[in-house]
């Protein structure tokens, strides 16, 4: 989230305040919000590794949304390249909730 606050600040950096509203109402950086029950225990590493799953998600969603809106390739190159990232993160997500799971079906 850093490298995009830090794009949005050198985008609007040499606005006037009142231009900035203009452009914020604009872009509509909507995100759907996924929620994800929360719990106290510390040893259900599938719940944990979901939550990591739905925050990449959400993060993609917001990176596809930035891509939607922004036609400028200093911005959406390191966009694009963030949500590869998010996906790639996604992926191997999914693949170790696949092994916990397999280990625990061969633990029973």
């Amino acid at each position: 989230m850093e490298v995009v606050s830090a794009i949005l600040y050198q985008l609007t950096r040499s606005l006037e305040e009142d231009d900035s509203d203009e452009i914020l109402s604009k872009m509509d950086l909507c995100v759907p919000e996924f929620e994800f029950p929360s719990y106290k225990s510390k040893d259900n590493v599938l719940m944990f590794l979901h939550e990591d799953m739905v925050a990449e998600h959400k993060a993609q969603s917001l990176y596809d949304t930035i891509l939607t809106n922004v036609h400028d390739s200093d911005v959406s190159d390191p966009i694009r390249f963030l949500r590869v990232r998010e996906i790639v993160h996604y992926q191997r997500l999914g693949e170790a909730i696949q092994i916990v799971q397999g280990m625990r079906e061969s633990e029973n």
